[in-house]
C-alpha cells in the first residue's frame, strides 16, 4: 500500500496523553495515537458519529487548555475489535498545531537520540 502522507506524523509518547471530546458531549470519545500538521489518527471503543465532520476540542496532559478543532474522518479501520480513524483538520489554530506537536517532535528526537546511542 502506498504511504500517501504529505507530513511526518509524531506519536504521542507513553508519558504523554492526549484525547479528542465532541464539543457537544464531555466524554471521552478517542485518544489520540498520533500527530501530523494535518491531521490526527484516534483510536476509540465506541463508534463515532455518522458524520463526516464534526466539532472536537483537544485535550492533552501537557497543555494548560483545550483546543477547538473541526475534522474530517477520511479513514477508518475496524479490524481486531479496535476501531482507528485517521482524520483530516478542517479548521484548527495552526499556533495550536505548534504547540502540540513542539512537545511531540521533542520527545521524537530525544528517543532517536536515546536509540543511537545504544548502536554507538
Amino acid at each position: 500500500m502506498e504511504d500517501k502522507r504529505q507530513h511526518p506524523r509524531f506519536p504521542v509518547s507513553s508519558n504523554k496523553s492526549c484525547w479528542l471530546q465532541y464539543t457537544d458531549d464531555s466524554t471521552m470519545v478517542a485518544g489520540i495515537r498520533d500527530i501530523s500538521r494535518k491531521g490526527i489518527r484516534i483510536t476509540s471503543d465506541s463508534p463515532l458519529r455518522d458524520t463526516n465532520e464534526d466539532n472536537f476540542v483537544i485535550k492533552s496532559s501537557w497543555l494548560d487548555h483545550d483546543i477547538p478543532v473541526k475534522v474530517r474522518i477520511v479513514w477508518q479501520d475496524t479490524t481486531a475489535g479496535i476501531r482507528n480513524y485517521g482524520a483530516r483538520f478542517i479548521s484548527i489554530n495552526p499556533e495550536n498545531v505548534f504547540e502540540l506537536l513542539d512537545s511531540l517532535y521533542h520527545d521524537w528526537v530525544e528517543e532517536s537520540s536515546q536509540s543511537f546511542e545504544q548502536f554507538s
